[in-house]
């Protein structure tokens, strides 16, 4: 019911610094809870139907007598989250590496081809060469190769940004190595033919530097530059490729960068891609001057919208349509590659704005003798501390740090997050959740809820947690 909840909210919140999805961990489960444990003081919760409220409670129930939730009867939404878990099985093994992974070592190595293999076992497009070659199409980030560079993402000391873009009706590719938030990239086209149901065979055509939007004259590959693809993989969101020269000419070799046997078999190396978005339309500098002078202004009306707004609970419907209006504006100039893996997720959020109905009646009306004070969010890397926080992981203070951790501490590695949740009511007292937090793709993260505490009048106790959600995120930004 948690999910039904997160589809009829609105899809607009702010913070301080960053538009973001509204906060559903505080969704009508752990009010409902809240105020049931304070039904003494005679308060009542605002449940949104009657239906809703008795699968909160029944759910409630569930949780605290131990009572086991019915299985998924459907073998397809079972085998959606085996998928789920191999492809984030993938990405943690890159994890310690950076992105795109690099100077893996050799337990690294080995744990990544388990992954890979696991994932490889469950392939389900079983011609992507040919009747189901559209499912390459599009922009796809490039998140590890054991290939030689530019092909892994670097170029000699610099790392890049390593993109493949597909399209299969003119079965070509282009893939892309950019520099400096895209000033500068590297291209190199190829295009390719099925040589067998789940084999391409790939011949480089160009490489040519772009610099700010020029693109200066191209190399020509010399004939027979020539690889073969095996595509081992393919989903929605992810896809394995083994690669090789296989017989084909090889660049590197004869330039002596690579040693003469290295390579040559058709799946000596492996790929690791997921899909990207669409990236934005090329732009010279000035046109990059007034899109971010645009995101400024429109960052602060956006903040001026939502002043004196009680976090949104005095808001009329007009405000919060003049609101949205704002949102819509704001989110196609987001600047953040795939936003829901940026490091700039990582912090402490203060809420300005939400539309979240239970969120709002805690932080407006608070609880008999205790007022309510703020809403906060914390995101972080699993690392920075225990899965277990308590009540006061994030403190009632607007501290902008966690455990003393500020922004410095971000990691621009993929990481599994854990997402923290605190209405904040005064003299310390608070409600806290805490929940997993992973990238789902490029510009949403699923969530689930791990424990609950509340401290009231000076007591601090355990609430089950219950519900899961995902936050859709349209514009993360410092």
């Amino acid at each position: 019911d948690s999910s039904r909840a997160v589809s009829e909210s609105p899809d607009y919140s702010v913070s301080m610094q960053a538009v973001r999805h509204p906060l559903r961990s505080m969704l009508s489960t752990l009010a409902f809870a809240l105020l049931c444990l304070n039904s003494c003081a005679a308060l009542a919760v605002r449940v949104e139907g009657a239906a809703r409220g008795g699968s909160i409670a029944k759910e409630l129930i569930d949780r605290v007598v131990g009572t086991p939730r019915k299985r998924h009867r459907d073998g397809d939404q079972q085998d959606k989250l085996l998928i789920a878990k191999l492809r984030r099985n993938v990405l943690d093994a890159l994890l310690p590496y950076g992105d795109p992974a690099l100077a893996v070592s050799p337990d690294g190595r080995a744990a990544i081809e388990s992954a890979a293999a696991a994932l490889e076992s469950q392939n389900s497009v079983l011609r992507p060469a040919t009747r189901d070659l559209s499912a390459l199409d599009g922009r796809w980030r490039v998140r590890f190769s054991d290939a030689p560079p530019p092909s892994n993402g670097a170029l000699g000391p610099f790392v890049g940004e390593p993109f493949q873009i597909v399209d299969s009706r003119s079965q070509s590719y282009v893939n892309e190595l950019g520099f400096l938030n895209g000033a500068l990239k590297v291209e190199l086209a190829a295009d390719f033919e099925p040589s067998s149901d789940t084999a391409l065979r790939v011949c480089f055509r160009t490489l040519r530097l772009v610099a700010f939007g020029v693109p200066l004259p191209a190399f020509n590959f010399p004939a027979g530059t020539e690889r073969t693809w095996l595509l081992t993989y393919t989903d929605d969101e992810m896809r394995l490729v083994r690669a090789g020269v296989d017989g084909g000419r090889s660049t590197a070799r004869e330039l002596g960068l690579i040693s003469e046997d290295e390579g040559q078999s058709a799946d000596a190396y492996l790929f690791v891609l997921t899909r990207a978005p669409d990236a934005p339309p090329a732009s010279d500098p000035i046109s990059r001057f007034v899109n971010d002078r645009k995101r400024k202004q429109l960052k602060q009306r956006l903040l001026d919208a939502c002043d004196g707004q009680d976090f949104g609970a005095s808001s009329t419907d007009a405000d919060a349509d003049a609101i949205a209006a704002i949102v819509d504006e704001l989110a196609p100039l987001n600047p953040t590659a795939a936003p829901a893996r940026s490091p700039l997720l990582q912090g402490v959020w203060r809420v300005e704005w939400t539309t979240e109905a239970e969120l709002l009646y805690l932080t407006k009306n608070g609880l008999p003798g205790i007022a309510g004070e703020a809403a906060y969010q914390a995101i972080r890397p699993v690392a920075v501390t225990t899965a277990d926080a308590t009540a006061d992981t994030i403190t009632n203070a607007d501290t902008g740090t966690f455990n003393g951790a500020d922004k410095a501490e971000r990691t621009e590695a993929p990481q599994r997050l854990q997402l923290v949740n605190r209405v904040a009511l005064e003299r310390g007292n608070g409600l806290t959740v805490n929940s997993s937090c992973d990238p789902a793709s490029d510009d949403s993260v699923n969530f689930r809820f791990s424990s609950c505490s509340a401290t009231l009048y000076g007591l601090t106790f355990p609430l089950p947690p219950v519900g899961t959600g995902s936050l859709h995120m349209l514009f993360p930004y410092e």
